[in-house]
């Protein structure tokens, strides 16, 4: 009575494998061989399956969110450019004559900021047309 190797784990079979006499039972060996090597064609087929599946596309909401954020930024930063002043946390103001390096500091950020997701959305859109 021959075992039923489709039934094993492959820790199983690899434990099948190194014990079996080989002389005595080369048509079993044979077998544990070709179910080790089925088990592996199955397995990595799985994996780039589900990394193919893990790799969402950059959605319409995620770029709405992104342009959103941009937009309110880029408004930040002009009118207070406009305005001669910033303000930052603790009632702080800051304006180009008092503190010329935090004021223009904080117009970089904010228009930094904005362009930076002006360019995350560019480069999903040209991700999510290579995919499809």
């Amino acid at each position: 009575m021959e075992p039923d190797y489709s039934s094993y784990s492959i820790e199983e079979l690899n434990d099948a494998l190194v014990n079996i006499d080989k002389a005595a039972y080369p048509q079993r060996a044979k077998k544990i061989e070709l179910e080790i090597a089925k088990r592996s064609k199955v397995n990595s087929a799985a994996k780039e399956q589900s990394a193919v599946k893990s790799e969402t596309k950059f959605g319409a909401g995620s770029q709405l969110f992104l342009a959103l954020l941009s937009v309110f930024f880029l408004y930040n930063g002009v009118t207070d450019l406009l305005e001669g002043e910033t303000y930052s946390r603790g009632n702080n103001y800051y304006n180009p004559t008092d503190n010329p390096i935090m004021f223009y500091g904080h117009i970089l950020l904010y228009i930094g900021l904005s362009i930076v997701m002006v360019v995350m959305i560019y480069l999903g859109r040209r991700k999510n047309a290579k995919r499809t």
